[in-house]
């Protein structure tokens, strides 16, 4: 069994795969193991508890009779997240200033293809 995980406590991640097409693509917040709330997933794997920044209900879930709803935190398997993170400690990027410098620095900077 692997015991690698790609994601910690505190990452932004991206849902990669997902089975509700709906959740690809969607962007949480990792906060911690998966806590059961308000389901357990049925697949196997590290699972995670997951929540959308800014406390939109974006993650679709389907109840077993097929019924859907939708949550702003859940569960998320490792394996369906890609988690997005800075540069590694040490690297020779530029120093961060600070919000009391008077210059905040954005967490993530995304561009998007224009659609035809």
């Amino acid at each position: 069994m692997d015991t690698h995980v790609r994601c910690r406590p505190g990452d932004l991640a991206l849902v990669v795969h997902a089975l509700n097409p709906e959740n690809i693509g969607q962007l949480v917040e990792v906060l911690s193991a998966a806590t059961g709330q308000p389901f357990k997933l049925k697949e196997q794997g590290h699972a995670w508890q997951v929540r959308c920044p800014g406390g939109h209900a974006g993650l679709h879930y389907r109840y077993r009779d097929g019924r859907m709803f939708v949550s702003n935190e859940g569960p998320a398997l490792d394996s369906a997240l890609q988690p997005i993170r800075g540069p590694a400690t040490g690297s020779r990027a530029a120093p961060r200033r600070t919000e009391r410098e008077g210059d905040v620095e954005p967490l993530i900077s995304v561009c998007w293809p224009q659609l035809p």
